[in-house]
């Protein structure tokens, strides 16, 4: 794995993410943790699909991968996408809305087709992070300028999340608002779920760098139980109540059970109400299943 750690920093374009983890490190309910690795597996086949089994024939276009991750905040959607990433030994390309979207009339566009260009050139999985500013509903009012714009803007990326051999993953917690069309475009839909009490003891573990100095109070099964966040709030707290012991005098440089707790509490009292769950239009809903731990 070393070895493939290198070869990935030799990819040469801006804003990479280069993996380093593979999903045995992915904390995910099972069927969701399936539903990715199912991802992984159909881009591996595809050099037999369509190098020997004759699928070039008949596809002329759709012959890549594009996936949606949808569901709450900080359950893993980035994690996974960087985690497929390691498993193929391909880098990522993180987008966000603000480095393509233009000002300029028809720039996005030619921004949108490059962006496309590139990560194929560079054999690079691209993940459009907080996807619906980007692939969000066509206005209704094509006569606005924005609205021209913005339904041109859908336009091409139909276009071209069709025609990229390559993998596409599309992250959002806002799954109604992608335009219904790219619905027939994902070759799989992944909800992220938010962890539950013995998922989240084991991301409390996880995250836990093992040169941290904990108190022999710590009890992260019991922090697991008193406090549902997901693993994105697990992480800020850990990083918090590190930082509070780090303060401290060297002899007392210990992290103790009162400050995750504290800053759990910090973290769970910060969390936005949470919205009713819902499933994106003419996505059939994947089955639900016991959880357990990716590895």
């Amino acid at each position: 794995r070393q070895q493939l750690r290198g070869c990935l920093r030799l990819a040469d374009f801006a804003d990479r993410v280069v993996p380093t983890v593979g999903l045995d490190r992915v904390i995910l309910r099972r069927d969701t943790a399936e539903d990715v690795r199912q991802i992984v597996e159909f881009e591996k086949a595809r050099s037999v699909l369509f190098g020997q089994w004759g699928f070039e024939e008949r596809w002329s276009t759709n012959r890549g991968v594009a996936a949606l991750f949808y569901g709450p905040p900080g359950t893993g959607k980035t994690l996974a996408a960087e985690a497929i990433g390691f498993e193929l030994g391909r880098p990522l390309k993180l987008v966000n809305t603000s480095e393509v979207v233009s000002k300029w009339v028809g720039e996005t566009s030619k921004n949108l087709v490059n962006l496309f260009r590139q990560a194929q050139a560079t054999n690079s999985i691209l993940l459009f992070d907080e996807a619906e500013g980007l692939f969000g509903a066509r206005s209704n009012a094509p006569q606005d300028a924005a609205g021209r714009e913005g339904n041109l803007t859908v336009g091409v990326l139909l276009r071209e999340v069709e025609r990229f051999p390559g993998l596409v993953i599309l992250a959002t917690n806002l799954e109604r608002e992608i335009d219904p069309a790219f619905s027939r475009r994902f070759k799989f839909a992944v909800r992220f779920e938010r962890p539950e009490q013995s998922h989240r003891e084991q991301i409390w573990r996880t995250l836990l760098p093992p040169a941290l100095p904990l108190a022999a109070d710590v009890d992260l099964a019991a922090l697991a139980g008193r406090f549902d966040l997901s693993g994105g709030r697990i992480k800020n707290a850990i990083f918090k109540a590190a930082a509070r012991a780090a303060l401290r005098e060297n002899g007392a440089r210990l992290v103790t059970m009162a400050d995750l707790a504290l800053a759990a509490r910090q973290e769970l009292d910060s969390e936005p109400a949470r919205p009713v769950g819902f499933q994106p239009a003419a996505v059939t809903r994947l089955s639900r299943r016991e959880p357990e731990m990716v590895g």
